[in-house]
């Protein structure tokens, strides 16, 4: 063991580049007309997020939950979890995060404590997250990267220094999605 230093990241991968496209491609080909519908969805929520009217609050987190959990059961638990040991792991992440959004939907919005510099930002990166399918191939909604990150615009765009407790597990779920990429990208 005295030659830990010349792993790489791509050395604790337990599946190919090949595989890994493969499973994506036959999750959203099985789901076929969705990755439109919720690219749909998602510029919805972003309209209503940007509106900061009480009930759009409610709306977003609670659809927000409802799909952490859908990424969490389809696509970690049913797919990833087949070429991963890891995925398990992952999907108890997604519903902790489900679970919270369902939370927060329920406690009041306080009023006074606003986080004006993220409201502007959240828009674009909630943007991001949202219409990276169209030209990456990884539909808001389905896949981890883009649900985790339009979430992290939409929890911004609400403007409240107390969401931003709801943004430590997608940063998360990013970093993980980011080493696992460049892993299977050096591979």
């Amino acid at each position: 063991m005295s030659e830990w230093w010349t792993y790489r990241l791509s050395d604790f991968l337990m599946f190919s580049p090949a595989v890994y496209a493969r499973m994506v491609e036959r999750y959203h080909r099985e789901l076929a007309p969705l990755p439109w519908v919720l690219l749909a969805v998602g510029l919805v929520l972003i309209a209503w997020a940007a509106t900061r009217k009480p009930w759009a609050r409610g709306v977003v987190l609670i659809t927000l939950a409802m799909l952490w959990a859908w990424v969490g059961w389809a696509f970690h638990w049913q797919r990833h979890a087949q070429i991963n040991w890891a995925a398990q792991y992952l999907a108890w992440a997604w519903w902790l995060q489900a679970a919270l959004l369902v939370v927060w939907a329920i406690v009041p919005r306080s009023a006074n404590r606003t986080w004006p510099g993220a409201c502007h930002a959240g828009i674009a990166i909630a943007a991001l997250g949202v219409l990276l399918y169209p030209v990456h191939g990884h539909a808001f909604g389905l896949m981890p990267a883009p649900t985790a990150l339009a979430t992290l615009g939409l929890m911004a765009m609400q403007c409240q220094r107390r969401d931003k407790w709801l943004m430590v597990i997608p940063a998360l779920m990013l970093m993980v999605e980011a080493l696992t990429l460049w892993a299977i990208v050096a591979n």
